[in-house]
């Protein structure tokens, strides 16, 4: 099957062919992909129950009573804490800047900033959850909470 190629197009695939124009593989985008994924959702995760278990420490630091409601929440959401996802985190986020910078194309952003800007945006997502989904509603001691929630009224 012959293409008519432009003449411009026909420079840039004999460029390609001769290697003086690197190719990525699929596989470079999926692991990029992948591991942005994992760290994005990981540190949402991780941000949201953060900012649950911080309110629950400033309710009870700042009640004028004993606040055992507040407390026993504190202690569920602690217990259920998913401390795994720390070190799957920094693995994810120095992988996701290693493929990033040494197989990528991001030579002209620096790694710490990369770092940087993906930090922020899995916290800001992490705030977006906890405003929007369930964890807000244990923490603001709303009723039909989440889990927690339903934990708690069954002891």
């Amino acid at each position: 099957m012959t293409r008519n190629l432009s003449p411009i197009s026909k420079k840039v695939m004999d460029r390609i062919e001769q290697g003086e124009i690197p190719m990525r593989h699929k596989t470079y985008y999926t692991i990029s992909t992948l591991l942005g994924l994992v760290v994005f959702g990981l540190l949402a995760l991780l941000s949201a129950y953060a900012y649950a278990i911080a309110f629950l420490w400033i309710r009870i630091a700042s009640a004028s009573t004993m606040a055992y409601g507040a407390r026993d929440k504190l202690a569920t959401i602690t217990d259920s804490f998913p401390w795994w996802t720390i070190p799957v985190i920094i693995v994810s986020l120095i992988g996701m800047l290693y493929v990033s910078k040494k197989i990528g194309r991001l030579y002209r952003i620096r790694g710490s900033i990369l770092a940087i800007l993906i930090v922020i945006a899995g916290v800001a997502l992490g705030l977006g959850l906890l405003s929007t989904g369930r964890l807000s509603n244990q923490s603001t001691g709303q009723e039909g909470g989440g889990i927690h929630e339903r934990q708690i009224r069954q002891r």
